[in-house]
């Protein structure tokens, strides 16, 4: 090595492997950056112990931060281990953007976690209005309709009648009922 690379660009590889941190890199390229520059850098990692732990202290915070957990003590599980981690965030990743192309989102209304209403969607209608109308959002529930806010009121939102739900409407009986009938 001396022979072909001077001890200014052995010096400077050596500095950068020090510094070096997977960032914005995917996993299998930081992998390579590492190999590359601990090649400059071999007593630094000239057992596996060494290596694996120089490897892990420079991964991300999402993956180094699960890592901690683990015991691991050579390089090869330190990967393995890395990998798999970086597989189940990356889609985990997926399923949120998914969540979101589709229009799915988190329930904040009165009844959260119990399952009422979870999703159901706004209001908006579309019968005869002009489509380039927009119907404002109530201040109390933030949802858009036209006409008396029922929230906390304890009335089923088709027949304004309290104390009851859907199946048990009389005024507007279930669709199945009405497909049989």
């Amino acid at each position: 090595m001396t022979k072909y690379f001077l001890q200014s660009l052995r010096d400077r590889r050596e500095a950068e492997f020090l510094q070096l941190k997977q960032g914005n890199m995917s996993l299998d390229e930081y992998e390579r950056k590492f190999k590359q520059l601990s090649r400059y850098a071999t007593h630094l990692v000239n057992t596996e112990p060494k290596k694996a732990r120089r490897f892990e202290l420079g991964l991300c915070p999402e993956i180094g931060g699960i890592m901690a957990s683990h015991r691991t003590t050579t390089y090869s599980e330190v990967l393995q281990r890395a990998q798999s981690i970086s597989d189940h965030l990356e889609m985990d990743r997926m399923t949120e953007k998914s969540n979101e192309f589709y229009g799915k989102r988190k329930w904040n209304g009165p009844n959260k976690g119990k399952g009422f209403g979870q999703f159901k969607k706004a209001n908006t209608g579309s019968g005869s209005r002009k489509p380039n109308k927009v119907i404002p959002r109530c201040p109390k529930c933030n949802k858009a309709y036209r006409g008396e806010c029922l929230f906390g009121k304890n009335v089923y939102y088709r027949c304004g009648q309290e104390g009851h739900f859907a199946p048990d409407c009389k005024a507007y009986p279930p669709k199945k009922d009405l497909e049989q009938g």
